[in-house]
């Protein structure tokens, strides 16, 4: 795509069409323009486009003289120019307007755009330059490597970043209810619940693949056409009903012996089940599934206590490696869960289980997630993190890949919990209901979603989903209380961790999602990460 600013590389390559532009316009100019500069720059660095404000007057006459061409067009403007670098600019062009936040495909159509538009208004192009010094932020070296950079240059050759989730979700017992309310995972575990009379939510990696398309690492925001958006902390309170108070989840580390330790709790646990399938990195993931509750016969054969509770904690490993923190290991759970799984699990009171920060740590593991993703070009690639929370983001906010809800809103008398813990969240109503697509709506199409969000309008966005009005029409019996509980965190500066990995937040940049006026030119972060931690 090419917008008002051409890089140092392409200046020998950009200096034929701006000069063709300027044949063009001197053979075609029978009048003077009308707001001339009244002076130039004296290293004729800096040029911007005139405005009406400009000096000049009209001074033509009714003759047929042709008038001079004015000197500013004898100046080569090919020096002036440098790569847009999709950041730098303001200014770009579409189709034959010249306006801001738009780009244009090709050279030529540049070119028949500055044409028109001087030919039209009368007045002389010109151009500003900047660089990437003046960002310090971007990083011209994630460009090259970017998803988006090579989507861009050969459509076919980029597939959809893949999603390492379950294929199949887990019944809950209800008398793991306690422990995993105790745990601040009740509200979450209720969005990935197996249930009779409704699918499992099948995620679309096309979809979540346009959104990383946009991600980029140095800000931590999507960059739209009308701006920066991002996932929240409020977005994982609102949505999945996650808790920001507590201790941190890192360093995480697997336990000395993990496989033996493990295998002597599940030994003799369910019949006929062999002892543990392992790899180095943790169990695998289809061991487990051998003790979920219904292979053991339940709801018609009542469970011993001792199931339920080692049921409990092979659940917690799924919901923890397969859900919440995804990586690419497909086969197998990193061993790494094991002593929160079994902690929660082996629970006869809530002191004993440790209160955690699970938001903060879901969304860190998100955003470094899209920041490793966004830079995958090989096929297979896969996209880390929680692509659940990216789904549900997406469609609370746009109607791309959205389906229709049956059922209308939810029942007051559905999920109440006189805690008020064990209730919907924003994200219930898009798990637990009947999805419908319309019968020419797209669903995992990767270039039709790609223009979609192209072609996206700023009045196309849902700014502020959660809004009382939203919540009353969608849950008129109320939310749960962990959406709203930790609010306070909502716009902390402090960094969010997960495991090893710190992450920095950018509510600055995206104030519109919070209902607050968003500055143009949001102030750079004070203390930056040192490289060496993201790296």
């Amino acid at each position: 795509m090419l917008a008002a600013a051409v890089s140092n590389p392409d200046r020998v390559a950009m200096q034929q069409v701006v000069m063709t532009v300027v044949s063009s316009l001197k053979a075609r100019m029978k009048k003077k323009m009308q707001n001339m500069m009244d002076e130039e720059d004296e290293d004729g660095v800096d040029y911007e486009l005139d405005s009406d404000e400009s000096g000049g007057s009209d001074t033509s006459d009714d003759n047929d003289e042709e008038d001079p061409i004015p000197s500013s067009w004898n100046h080569d403007l090919s020096d002036a120019m440098i790569v847009d670098d999709r950041h730098d600019s303001a200014w770009e062009y579409i189709m034959n307007t010249i306006s801001v936040g738009a780009r244009y495909a090709d050279k030529r159509h540049l070119q028949e755009a500055i044409t028109q538009w001087a030919m039209t208004t009368q007045r002389v192009f010109r151009t500003t330059v900047s660089n990437m010094a003046a960002r310090p932020l971007l990083d011209p070296g994630i460009d090259q490597k970017h998803h988006a950079s090579h989507l861009e240059a050969d459509p076919q050759s980029i597939d959809p970043l893949q999603t390492r989730t379950p294929k199949k979700n887990w019944m809950i017992h209800p008398q793991w209810e306690d422990r995993l309310k105790w745990a601040g995972l009740l509200p979450f575990a209720r969005l990935v619940e197996a249930r009779d009379n409704v699918s499992r939510l099948n995620y679309d990696a096309a979809l979540i693949t346009c959104l990383v398309d946009r991600w980029r690492p140095e800000t931590h925001t999507f960059h739209f056409r009308w701006g920066e958006m991002a996932p929240t902390l409020e977005d994982v309170c609102m949505l999945l009903g996650l808790p920001l108070a507590g201790e941190p989840i890192g360093p995480l580390e697997e336990p000395v012996g993990w496989m033996h330790s493990m295998d002597a709790r599940f030994l003799g646990v369910r019949e006929g089940i062999g002892p543990i399938s392992f790899e180095a990195h943790g169990p695998r993931q289809a061991w487990l599934h051998e003790f979920q509750i219904e292979q053991f016969g339940y709801p018609d054969v009542p469970m011993t206590a001792v199931q339920i509770t080692r049921s409990l904690e092979a659940y917690l490993m799924w919901l923890l490696g397969k859900t919440m923190f995804t990586d690419n290991h497909g086969n197998t759970i990193s061993a790494r869960y094991i002593p929160i799984a079994q902690e929660i699990a082996d629970a006869t009171e809530a002191e004993h289980i440790t209160q955690r920060s699970w938001g903060s740590a879901v969304l860190a593991a998100t955003y470094r997630g899209m920041c490793k993703g966004c830079q995958l070009t090989s096929h297979g690639s896969g996209i880390i993190g929680c692509p659940l929370l990216l789904q549900l983001w997406s469609w609370m906010r746009f109607l791309i890949g959205r389906p229709e809800i049956g059922g209308g809103s939810w029942p007051p008398d559905e999920l109440y919990d006189a805690d008020r813990i064990d209730m919907p969240t924003f994200g219930s109503i898009w798990t637990s209901r009947k999805r419908h697509f319309g019968h020419n709506q797209l669903r995992n199409c990767y270039p039709a979603f790609t223009e979609q969000f192209d072609l996206l309008l700023e009045s196309d966005v849902s700014w502020e989903p959660y809004s009382e009005d939203h919540r009353d029409e969608a849950y008129p019996g109320g939310i749960s209380l962990m959406c709203t509980r930790d609010w306070a965190y909502w716009m902390t500066k402090a960094k969010i961790i997960f495991d090893i990995f710190v992450e920095e937040m950018s509510q600055l940049r995206v104030m519109r999602q919070f209902g607050m006026r968003q500055l143009i030119e949001p102030p750079p972060h004070t203390v930056p990460l040192p490289p060496r931690v993201h790296a």
